[in-house]
């Protein structure tokens, strides 16, 4: 207990901007030991996997819940494509999500979520929950609003430095903020085609 203690005094007279990647290194490698121990996903893998399956309405775009563009992908994990590339194959090989050709225009290639990957979907979004009640729970809401617009102003911030494509959002979740412990949305009856 003791060793805790003088870590969060160490911590706690740390500047804040030190702090942001000291604490997005600890849940990344938390979140790594939480995907790895499964199959071996990397958090990475994991997060793109998230962001396909949370398409409609969760995470930074909107979009089909389960199936994307390998461009509108990328843009919503804040990456390259040719980053994303790698990620998706891997994907692809652990038969989580396949790649289909458009039927009106066969240049599209759409990034779909498998049954397997909704399932993983599903068992990553328990997961996190699971590994993410602890801090939550003890977070006074106001605080947590707090906390929201720091790391908004951080993250908006350096992802204009770095260039990267704002995400279209076409419409706002009715209340304007997901949910911490939201849920992916389950996989659509019937397929899009062709969705634009």
């Amino acid at each position: 207990m003791e060793d805790k203690d003088d870590l969060r005094r160490l911590l706690e007279a740390m500047p804040l901007m030190r702090l942001v990647p000291l604490a997005g290194h600890a849940v990344g490698l938390r979140f790594s030991r939480v995907l790895g121990g499964r199959d071996g996903l990397t958090s990475g893998s994991g997060a793109v996997l998230v962001a396909l399956g949370f398409g409609g309405g969760r995470g930074l775009e909107l979009g089909i819940a389960g199936r994307a563009t390998h461009a509108d992908l990328a843009r919503r994990c804040m990456i390259t494509p040719a980053t994303l590339t790698g990620v998706v194959n891997t994907l692809v090989k652990a038969g989580y999500v396949r790649r289909e050709r458009d039927e009106a225009d066969r240049r599209v290639v759409w990034l779909v979520l498998t049954e397997a990957g909704w399932e993983r979907v599903r068992q990553i979004g328990g997961d996190l929950r699971e590994f993410a009640a602890p801090v939550l729970d003890a977070l006074p809401p106001e605080e947590s609003v707090v906390v929201r617009r720091f790391l908004t102003q951080v993250i908006l911030h350096y992802s204009h430095a770095e260039g990267w494509e704002c995400p279209s959002r076409e419409a706002a979740p009715a209340d304007g903020v997901e949910a911490d412990t939201a849920e992916p949305r389950d996989p659509p009856t019937t397929e899009p085609k062709n969705a634009a």
